[in-house]
């Protein structure tokens, strides 16, 4: 019983500490991967649903992404503010990204987007301002993985872009 009481409050005491925190993390999360049978850039971005909403929208109010209400040039809309805040860059030519879909789930929406007839990487080169316009400490975390490598950069509003080179 004692032992039950005891994460009881455990359990309490990390909600209201918890709960005292004001402050919101911002971060979103890019997956870059290599798709050798296909000759793709397969680009996977997971980014908060409510803030991704209020940069489309230019309201705070929900816009309605993935809902039954969601407007129908809600697609058109997010694409057009990808091609405005991310680029990629494989050995040195700048590539248009392939819109393919989103998925709502919870609060995180998942967009899925490509780039075809990429045969081989030596370097690649992401810029990634997204959400950097409405939050100061706003963090873009971007994997890569290609032909077994697996390498990382964090991107930011001061530092909205890096290079990772990598080896055939």
């Amino acid at each position: 019983m004692h032992k039950k009481i005891f994460h009881s409050l455990i359990f309490a005491l990390l909600i209201i500490i918890i709960s005292g925190f004001s402050h919101k993390f911002y971060v979103s999360l890019v997956q870059v991967e290599f798709n050798q049978e296909t000759e793709a850039l397969e680009v996977t971005m997971k980014i908060f649903t409510d803030d991704l909403e209020y940069a489309i929208s230019g309201s705070q109010r929900p816009y309605g992404l993935g809902a039954e209400n969601e407007p129908p040039e809600a697609d058109s809309i997010l694409y057009g503010y990808i091609r405005k805040n991310f680029s990629i860059t494989v050995n040195g030519k700048l590539y248009a990204l392939n819109y393919i879909g989103k998925e709502v789930e919870m609060d995180v929406t998942w967009i899925y987007t490509e780039i075809l007839g990429i045969e081989s990487i030596s370097s690649i080169e992401v810029s990634n301002l997204m959400l950097t316009e409405l939050f100061a400490d706003q963090v873009n975390l971007v994997n890569v993985k290609y032909l077994g490598q697996k390498k990382g950069m964090l991107l930011n509003r001061n530092n909205s872009s890096g290079i990772i080179h990598l080896k055939d």
